[in-house]
């Protein structure tokens, strides 16, 4: 129920400046399911990266505009969601002292795992257009 009204606010968020801005994210809508998808995950995990502050909001916003694009039930969004959760609590450490979200979730945007949910979830949760 959460992550519908989380889905339901970046829509609502996103609408404002997609519709200011129409011909420039026109092409959105041009793009497979699975890639609109992968997009949004991408965009969620920044958000999540960084929430709370302007990175989050304009990560947010993009989110919203795959998200309106797209033609999968919310359901796919809301199991996408939950992987980007899962790969940031995992610990990471390298040469420097960080948290290495913004590695995560580059990681997480080109790795298997996200390609092949995308694939099934753009497939499991289509919606009539």
């Amino acid at each position: 129920m959460i992550l519908r009204l989380i889905a339901a606010f970046m829509l609502a968020t996103a609408s404002a400046a997609f519709a200011e801005d129409a011909p420039r994210f026109a092409q959105l809508s041009q793009l497979p399911q699975d890639e609109l998808l992968r997009r949004w995950a991408t965009a969620r995990c920044f958000a999540k990266a960084f929430d709370k502050s302007d990175t989050s909001e304009d990560a947010n916003a993009s989110a919203g505009a795959y998200l309106e694009a797209g033609k999968v039930e919310a359901e796919a969004y809301e199991k996408l969601d939950q992987m980007v959760a899962a790969v940031l609590s995992v610990p990471a450490t390298g040469s420097v002292k960080s948290r290495y979200d913004v590695l995560k979730c580059i990681e997480f945007s080109r790795g298997g795992e996200l390609l092949a949910a995308s694939q099934k979830f753009s497939k499991e949760f289509a919606t009539k257009p």
